[in-house]
């Protein structure tokens, strides 16, 4: 037997959880945009920062368009090589 308030909380779950997907989607895009930024501030492209942290050009060009979400240990890897601070890698406004 399914109660009106299941129903109520179901969809009130479903909409909370869409909510945070698509608050998680702009963060995954800011963070590509930033990303994107800091790469060009350092003078390097797509292929060349592939190369230092062991992903293929197309991966570097999905994380930069917010298309996937990187590892912890590509993090670290990208911070490194641009010489910034993890926090500041992490750092979106």
């Amino acid at each position: 037997m399914v109660l009106a308030s299941d129903s109520y909380y179901a969809s009130s779950k479903m909409e909370k959880d869409l909510k945070h997907n698509q608050e998680f989607l702009n963060f995954r895009k800011n963070f590509g945009q930033h990303l994107q930024s800091l790469r060009k501030d350092k003078g390097l492209s797509q292929e060349e920062l592939a190369n230092r942290i062991n992903l293929d050009r197309v991966s570097v060009g999905y994380l930069e368009q917010g298309i996937r979400s990187p590892k912890l240990r590509t993090l670290f890897l990208i911070a490194k090589v641009l010489g910034v601070p993890l926090k500041d890698l992490l750092d979106i406004k």
